[in-house]
């Protein structure tokens, strides 16, 4: 992708900034969950990125951390920290440390920069916000992944790891209807990326 580090996504994610154009194949087609429900996702990665400011960790001490505080798996606990580095929240190899974005966040609670880093290296987040600007439910945003982006995904895992994302970061919510429908944060979001145009 060519671009990486903190200092790249927020200069993405400020108002007065050009969104960038992260081509669709240079992000992954995966996410992977974090503890706590649909709402809990950013309140867990709270206390990871807490945790490894306070004592910097390997990865398997990080992820030995997730599994007495979380407790799961030690092979579930390496997948989140994996796809925490994957997505450029936790960087180094040897010790781990925070990126910018994260301390950041940290100081001032706002998740919308790591919100945007997530659309640049995850497929159907951004777009699948834009999707909810009509409220819709999981079965069909299910449906419209694979029919307009062709994800090819046989279940809804994928769906709901993506609105835990982002309904912790405030940016959807459930509506009347039982589906789920844009926040005014996730509205403002749209406005700082750029989103892939259906594909079939």
């Amino acid at each position: 992708m060519g671009r990486s580090g903190y200092d790249d996504v927020m200069a993405e994610s400020q108002p007065s900034a050009q969104p960038i154009h992260v081509p669709w194949g240079d992000r992954a087609k995966g996410a992977f969950t974090m503890p706590g429900g649909y709402d809990g996702y950013f309140d867990s990665l709270r206390w990871t990125a807490e945790s490894t400011r306070d004592a910097p960790p390997s990865l398997s001490e990080l992820a030995e951390r997730m599994v007495e505080r979380f407790d799961v798996t030690n092979k579930s606990a390496r997948s989140r920290v994996s796809f925490l580095k994957k997505v450029g929240f936790l960087n180094g190899e040897a010790t781990l440390y925070l990126a910018d974005s994260v301390q950041q966040w940290l100081l001032n609670g706002d998740p919308t920069p790591l919100a945007v880093r997530l659309h640049h290296r995850v497929r159907f987040i951004g777009e699948m916000l834009t999707l909810l600007k009509q409220p819709a439910d999981t079965n069909r945003l299910h449906h419209w992944a694979n029919e307009k982006y062709r994800m090819g995904w046989q279940s809804r895992i994928q769906i709901d790891t993506r609105r835990g994302w982002l309904q912790s970061a405030g940016l959807i919510e459930p509506d009347r209807s039982q589906g789920l429908r844009l926040t005014d944060a996730g509205e403002r979001y749209l406005s700082l990326i750029v989103v892939e145009p259906p594909l079939g």
